[in-house]
Order: structure tokens, then C-alpha cells, then sequence
């Protein structure tokens, strides 16, 4: 049998005193070591170490993986070290190589660890795509809504949004490009995950449209839909980046430089947005 690891199978355990075994101690947290061996079994090693004039003993313990699989039909938000390094691998590859395109081995390179790891973590791909579409969908849910929550007034609510929403794109391309294809294929996982991701009502679209049913009936700003219109806020910062290659062709600014045109784009938004929501 190959050593494929060491690598801990789920998160590391916090040190903790020996415990006696007969005339033994173990140390859980120096001396359990566990490595992936296939796609179906974990090898445990435990040293039981014996007083000071004796050898340590080792044991082996071999067990089914499939016990400690991720269900990726129950979301989680607690996830190890080791699960964001893959699904921050797994996004870019997916969202390269699509999720039919994409290869299990290549992901696990992407992640610097070996298949069998994976595997552990994630029996199959399609596991491993459902919980990183949770993922990202959380991620965004998460993104930015604080800062329109300490938003004093609707204008700066909406600054807050379309500021948050474009530089969450940005920084997150691959999250991006994952969405549209998914939407693009039916959306089906999409409107799984969705639901869950904004049961608190706290996501950033959620807290737009309060503030956009509050501005109305304020007389802040004209009667308009907050549905549609947060709608229409989100189509508009996010369609440059979808077509950015015909954005560069339309607007040679944009392929110049394209970070200075991506601020002056927040800033028009903004202003186009605002000002056409203003009173008649």
C-alpha cells in the first residue's frame, strides 16, 4: 500500500490532553494521522504512546468514506480549510471547462491535492458541482449587504448596491461566468440553492427592493415596481462584464484600461439610475 497523504480527512481537531488507554496515552491531536487511500476507503493510523521505556504501538484502521460525504442536498456554511481550497479550485476549472468539460483530476491539481483526496471530500463531480454552485450562491448572498443595511438614505442604499454588486463581479469572474452558464443550461440547481441562500431576506437584490418600496412611499423617488427595478439595476451592472470582449470593440477606453472604465461605468450607473428614479 502507497502513503497518499498525510493529509487530515475533514478539519484538524483542536489539541487536547492525553487520555489513558489501559496502560497507554494517546494524544488525538498529534498522533491520529488519517490519508485517502482509494475513492471508497480512509486508512486511520493511531500511535498509542506507551510510557517512556517502551515503544509507541501503531494501529490501523481502515474505513468507508461515503459515511462523511458532503450532502450536497443540505447546505452548510461551515466548511474547512481544505473544502474552500477545492471549491475555489473547482470554480475556476468549471467555470473554464463548463460542468461537462470539467475533470476531476484537474480540479484536484488545481486544488495541490491528490484525486484520492478529493474524492474524499467529494464522492463524484456532480457533487462536487452542486455544493460549489451553494457556494458561490451564498458567497454573493453574503457579499456586501452590510453596507447597504448601514445605508442612511436611499441614495447611498443604491450607490452601496451598484458599487457592491460590480466590484463582487470583478473580483469574482469565475463566479460570474459559472452563473450565466448555469442559467443559460435552465438554472435548475440555481433555483435549488437560491431559497436557501436568502431565507434571512437580508441579501443585497432583498434589501434594494425594501428600500425601493420605502423610497415610493416616502415620495423619494416616482412609483416604479422595486422588483423590476432591481431587476433592471442588476442587468446593468452586470452585462459589460458577460460582453466584455464587444464592450472593448464599442469602447476602445474599456480595453485601454480597463479597471479605469469599470469606476467611470459605477459612476454612470449610478447617476443614470438615480436621477431617472428621481419625482415627476
Amino acid at each position: 500500500m502507497s502513503r497518499l497523504g498525510p493529509s487530515w480527512c475533514g478539519s484538524r481537531p483542536a489539541p487536547s490532553p492525553a487520555v489513558p488507554l489501559g496502560g497507554s496515552t494517546v494524544d488525538h491531536h498529534v498522533l491520529a494521522e488519517r490519508w485517502p487511500f482509494n475513492n471508497d476507503l480512509c486508512v486511520t493510523v493511531n500511535h498509542l504512546v506507551e510510557p517512556d521505556d517502551c515503544p509507541p504501538i501503531t494501529s490501523v484502521k481502515f474505513s468507508l468514506l461515503t459515511l462523511s460525504m458532503p450532502d450536497a442536498s443540505n447546505p452548510r456554511s461551515d466548511y474547512s480549510d481544505t473544502e474552500r481550497q477545492i471549491f475555489d479550485a473547482a470554480l475556476q476549472i468549471f467555470a473554464r471547462e463548463g460542468r461537462h468539460g470539467a475533470r476531476m483530476q484537474a480540479i484536484a491539481d488545481a486544488a495541490d491535492i491528490n484525486k484520492a483526496m478529493l474524492h474524499y471530500y467529494f464522492r463524484d463531480k456532480e457533487t462536487l458541482y452542486e455544493e460549489v454552485l451553494a457556494y458561490t450562491v451564498r458567497r454573493f448572498a453574503a457579499s456586501f449587504g452590510e453596507s447597504m443595511q448601514e445605508a442612511p438614505t436611499f441614495e447611498e442604499t443604491l450607490r452601496a448596491f451598484i458599487d457592491g454588486y460590480v466590484e463582487f463581479v470583478r473580483s469574482n469572474e469565475a463566479a460570474m461566468r459559472l452563473m450565466v452558464q448555469e442559467n443559460l443550461a435552465g438554472g435548475s440547481p440555481i433555483g435549488e440553492h437560491l431559497p436557501d441562500a436568502t431565507k434571512s431576506g437580508e441579501a443585497p437584490p432583498q434589501i434594494l427592493v425594501k428600500r425601493i418600496a420605502a423610497a415610493v412611499e416616502a415620495g423619494e423617488i416616482r412609483s416604479v415596481d422595486p422588483h423590476h427595478t432591481v431587476l433592471s439595476v442588476i442587468s446593468t451592472c452586470l452585462f459589460f462584464f458577460v460582453a466584455r470582449p464587444t464592450v472593448e470593440i464599442m469602447h476602445p477606453d474599456a480595453a485601454d484600461d480597463w479597471g479605469a472604465f469599470v469606476e467611470a461605468r459605477k459612476e454612470h450607473l449610478f447617476d443614470l439610475i438615480y436621477h431617472g428614479l428621481a419625482p415627476r
